[in-house]
């Protein structure tokens, strides 16, 4: 055995506190180890359910029969107006986004002794397991293959838009039309559907009384780009065929049934975001809610809110000014009897105090033009009412243009 080696103090003390920097070290890396763990563990639980946001991906049709009597009926519409209405059908395929070329164009098809007409709405074969999906027939075309096809518009119900979950809280009847079209085997189609259109502000049970005989009906738009629901233009929604209908596939009226709303006055409007989500909100509940007037001292946001919603009466000007404007207003109606022209107010309101007309009586017995006669004026029309000082006298009050 070989002798021990001897250390001295101040060399065990360096030992000591190596190993006490080494144990620190380790305790650091652990601490480090465990924090790193913790924070995957919330990362992987933040995206444990992730919000799945509705895209634009074309439906899984399938063919509804392998053996269905399809065959177009009506004569194929004129070369010319072919290519002036779908003029994509009718050139070479473009590398960036392959569109299906058409050998010609037709107005109506059937489908296993079914007739349908451009315009019309109907049920389409979904993958197995799933719902049919609904469709409107904005196209029938035939391939340069031979091959029948038609192009669809789809309607979104409510599971299948951004509500998802609570889709329990809509009417089952109700669904909503898009933007979304793409092309499909024309034997995809299963039946016709009776699909309404009504006004957007009708509760259920205005709805219920209202809707004739249908099978479903729809009083907004869905557009995936921004997942929001937007009230039905009717212009741009107009059938590409003749005979208009407020229920697909019937004949009748085209406008939607009931057009009361609801007007919004948006003081302090900013640039009228709230409004606008006040509004949207109002649609999905079945309430036209349309704003009306919006008041701001901030002429950007004035100008902003203009911009966007040019149907919006915009006014820049303090919103206490238009209260005024409001109170003072109602004084002048009761002065001139708007309300009721055939009778004279008993009492006529005096728009100054006894002092300022003493004051006005000395001004005008000591103005050496007091004798000029008063005058009065005829106008075409009166252009704009505000409450304020804005000539800058001094002097508030109601002003006109």
């Amino acid at each position: 055995m070989g002798r021990p080696v001897k250390r001295t103090s101040t060399q065990v003390a360096a030992e000591e506190s190596n190993h006490s920097k080494a144990r620190r070290r380790k305790l650091n890396l652990a601490e480090q180890q465990h924090q790193q763990q913790e924070e995957q563990r919330e990362d992987e639980e933040v995206k444990e359910e992730p919000v799945e946001l509705v895209t634009r991906v074309k439906k899984k049709t399938q063919k509804n029969k392998p053996d269905s009597d399809l065959f177009f009926v009506s004569p194929p519409v004129s070369a010319d107006e072919a290519l002036k209405r779908y003029p994509d059908r009718y050139k070479a395929l473009n590398e960036e986004e392959e569109v299906l070329q058409a050998r010609c164009h037709y107005t109506q098809a059937s489908v296993d002794g079914c007739l349908y007409n451009l315009g019309d709405d109907a049920y389409v074969k979904a993958e197995e397991g799933a719902v049919d999906y609904i469709a409107r027939i904005v196209e029938l075309f035939e391939s340069v293959d031979g091959e029948p096809y038609f192009k669809a518009r789809w309607f979104y119900r409510a599971e299948d838009t951004v509500i998802k979950d609570l889709a329990c809280l809509v009417d089952r009847k109700r669904v909503f039309l898009s933007d979304v079209e793409d092309d499909n085997p024309l034997n995809c189609i299963v039946s016709k559907a009776k699909i309404a259109e009504v006004a957007t502000n009708m509760d259920l049970e205005a709805k219920q009384k209202n809707i004739p005989p249908c099978d479903l009906y729809y009083d907004m738009k869905y557009t995936l780009p921004h997942l929001t629901f937007l009230n039905i233009n009717n212009e741009s929604n107009r059938r590409d065929s003749d005979a208009s209908s407020t229920i697909s596939s019937e004949t009748g009226s085209n406008s939607p049934i009931g057009q009361p709303e609801m007007s919004l006055l948006d003081l302090y409007s900013g640039c009228g975001a709230m409004s606008t989500g006040l509004c949207i909100g109002a649609s999905l509940s079945g309430v036209k809610l349309v704003t009306r007037w919006a008041i701001d001292i901030n002429p950007h946001a004035c100008k902003s809110l203009k911009f966007n919603h040019p149907e919006t009466k915009v006014r820049n000007e303090a919103a206490d000014d238009f209260l005024s404007l409001l109170k003072e207003w109602a004084k002048l109606c009761q002065y001139f009897s708007i309300y009721d022209t055939d009778k004279v107010p008993e009492q006529s309101l005096n728009f100054m105090s006894e002092e300022e007309e003493e004051e006005e009586e000395e001004e005008e017995e000591n103005d050496d033009d007091a004798n000029v006669p008063n005058e009065e004026f005829e106008v075409e029309r009166l252009i704009a009412v505000c409450y304020g000082d804005p000539n800058k006298t001094k002097k508030p009050g109601v002003y006109f243009k």
